[in-house]
């Protein structure tokens, strides 16, 4: 067992995509530790209010439905991209549930209208346009 737990230790650690998936969340992480320490640098140096940088979702819910919000930073030159990715991302794994979640919308059904009658009167009063 422990020769075949080896093996499979190596393969897996000298695998080239596990490599790369490797080397890139270690990038992200050192990414994230450079923000933060610049961040902290911003705040005390400009007395600016401490802000959240980690992705969160917010969700509001009422009898009728529920609403997630989504807080994340990214570049300002990337908003609209990005905004894009994760709304068509959502989309594609509503898609996948094969109707188990479903977006709905309120849709209102107006009825006949009551008749209106208007009457128009002359006016008596002289210099009508």
């Amino acid at each position: 067992m422990t020769a075949l737990f080896q093996q499979f230790i190596e393969s897996w650690l000298f695998d080239p995509t596990v490599g790369k998936l490797i080397t890139t969340a270690a990038t992200i992480l050192i990414v994230i530790a450079l923000v933060r320490i610049l961040w902290a640098g911003l705040i005390q140096q400009y007395r600016v209010d401490p802000a959240e940088l980690d992705p969160r979702v917010f969700l509001t819910a009422n009898d009728n439905w529920m609403a997630f919000t989504l807080r994340y930073v990214v570049d300002y030159k990337k908003r609209r991209l990005t905004k894009d990715l994760l709304y068509t991302r959502t989309l594609e794994e509503i898609e996948s549930t094969n109707g188990r979640v479903a977006l709905a919308s309120a849709t209102f059904h107006l009825v006949d209208a009551p008749e209106l009658k208007v009457k128009l009167v002359e006016s008596t009063k002289g210099g009508g346009a």
